[in-house]
């Protein structure tokens, strides 16, 4: 993999997240989580830990990012890599998710300067192009209408491999260098005809029936409106639940879902649960101690009271941890537990960092 290659991987990936609400012929989707805001970050790595690095960004602020199995790791060159090539000092671009798990960490040449190589960055419709000339125009949302130049080593993404392909009235993203004449030399283009958005309905309620063998649910509103949604390999599930099989009458849940051509409601995200189960005991403070083997911890809270929970196979993890293995004394933490009829509290959602993370706040796991 050549230079050019990884600069353009570090283009695209912030054109990516800089012209997200473009939506592309055959790149429509619809369950993204960035409601939930995923993340990008350059700068220099100054620490590393067991599953963890910190890096110093742009601007001097220190972000700490997560690795795990699902973690991609790229960088010049043809040879594999993995986390034991992010070293202190190392210059690295990433994208994680909202809980900062990294999900591709690109390993930049030392003498990578990102604020020369695509110092605008720009969205918008295209005004005009003149193919000819190797120049097209984008009207900005704000009415500014900014003339780029294109070159040989100008990168192209969505429905254009060159500016041939080009056409007014396309949605664009463009990140480009100022040159020393004052044009500007587009670096990266995405583009594509702009596409309606589906438009999402949401409802919240309580489930009257379901039929896992035909693929669909209802659920009735707060305010007595009787919806019918269907699920299909894409619909995601959140919750007490993982697919339609596990659903119950009576249980609340919330849905996200798209209008199909044939009327029928296609369920992008269901999130359900146990009405019972909205009584949760929540707490947060220092992890300050963990037994794995018998599957408790103990929480420190702000105010210096001690309180112990169980884990099962049910508890969910996010943060820095993905069991209670991972978890460390020390670290800050969230938790949501519920009460048993031993007075045992199980932790239902934990959300746990090192302390130098920001401090989780928790919600109701399984509130939609």
């Amino acid at each position: 993999m050549s230079k050019k290659i990884t600069l353009s991987l570090i283009v695209g990936l912030i054109l990516t997240l800089l012209v997200s609400g473009i939506a592309f012929a055959n790149e429509e989707n619809p369950n993204s989580e960035h409601g939930g805001r995923g993340r990008l970050a350059y700068g220099e790595v100054v620490s590393v830990g067991d599953a963890t690095f910190t890096l110093q960004n742009l601007k001097g602020e220190e972000v700490t990012f997560s690795v795990d199995a699902d973690t991609k790791f790229r960088a010049q060159g043809e040879e594999a890599i993995s986390f034991a090539n992010v070293e202190i000092g190392k210059k690295v671009a990433v994208t994680a998710n909202k809980d900062s798990v990294a999900k591709l960490v690109i390993l930049l040449p030392d003498d990578f300067q990102p604020g020369e190589r695509f110092s605008v960055r720009k969205r918008g419709e295209i005004a005009t192009v003149d193919a000819e000339a190797g120049t097209f125009s984008l009207l900005t949302p704000n009415g500014e209408e900014l003339t780029f130049t294109v070159d040989e080593d100008t990168h192209y993404k969505g429905q254009l491999t060159s500016l041939d392909e080009m056409q007014t009235g396309w949605n664009a993203g463009v990140a480009a260098k100022e040159q020393e004449d004052g044009t500007l030399l587009a670096t990266f283009i995405i583009a594509g005809e702009r596409q309606e958005r589906p438009e999402i309905v949401k409802a919240r309620g309580t489930v009257a029936s379901v039929d896992a063998g035909a693929g669909t649910f209802t659920i009735t509103t707060q305010d007595g409106e009787s919806l019918t949604f269907t699920v299909d390999e894409s619909t995601r599930y959140k919750g007490q639940l993982t697919s339609l099989d596990e659903m119950q009458t009576g249980w609340n849940a919330g849905v996200a879902a798209k209008e199909q051509e044939d009327g029928t409601l296609l369920a992008l995200i269901v999130i359900a649960g146990d009405v019972e189960a909205g009584q949760f005991t929540k707490a947060r403070g220092t992890i300050t101690s963990v037994n794995a083997r018998a599957g408790t911890f103990t929480l420190t809270t702000q105010d210096g009271q001690n309180m112990i929970f169980t884990v099962s196979e049910k508890t969910r993890y996010k943060g820095q941890l993905s069991s209670l293995d991972e978890m460390q004394t020390g670290w800050n933490a969230g938790v949501a537990a519920k009460e048993q009829e031993d007075g045992t509290l199980l932790a239902v959602l934990i959300i746990a960092r090192e302390r130098s993370a920001q401090h989780p706040t928790v919600q109701n796991p399984h509130t939609p």
